[in-house]
């Protein structure tokens, strides 16, 4: 691994969202269930900024087995930003089964390619790791990180508009 400033920007951002990930994690003053979804949206963001660094890096090239496992989280971003949003507005908020649906997306995205990535042969994941190494995405890459962003975006509005309760 090349020491760079780019990899020792990388290093130190993941560093400091996983400290403060789990900070608030730990945190018992204030309202907890707000603390731990803060942390959970800093700490998928450090997981996604870790497999960027992986790729980017070519730890990934030693490793191949384990490339993409953080490609699927900018969608907990979209959710966890929102359902923190209304921990914080909403006095009585509470996690109810109807906001574990906010995840089924990240869920199923994770398990679909984490499958079809793992059931490709050896051959073709390496193909596809230079590929996504050399910024040349197939299709389905684009369609994916097009549904990502308007995910991010629709949840985005959707914490902005007026919220009946804390339903």
């Amino acid at each position: 691994m090349e020491i760079n400033f780019t990899n020792i920007l990388f290093i130190l951002i993941i560093f400091q969202l996983l400290f403060l990930g789990f900070f608030l994690f730990t945190q018992k003053k204030g309202k907890q269930l707000s603390n731990l979804l803060l942390g959970a949206f800093f700490l998928s963001i450090c997981l996604n900024l870790l497999d960027v660094f992986l790729l980017i890096s070519g730890v990934y090239f030693s490793y191949p087995a384990f490339v993409g496992w953080g490609s699927c989280m900018p969608l907990l971003f979209g959710p966890l930003l929102c359902l923190y949003t209304q921990s914080v507005v909403y006095k009585h908020f509470s996690f109810t089964l109807k906001k574990y649906a906010h995840f089924i997306p990240f869920t199923i995205f994770f398990f679909a390619t984490e499958f079809y990535y793992l059931s490709l042969p050896g051959s073709a994941r390496s193909g596809l790791l230079n590929s996504i190494s050399s910024h040349h995405f197939t299709w389905p890459f684009a369609v994916g990180s097009f549904i990502i962003f308007i995910q991010f975006l629709v949840y985005i509005i959707y914490s902005l508009l007026p919220q009946s309760g804390s339903g």
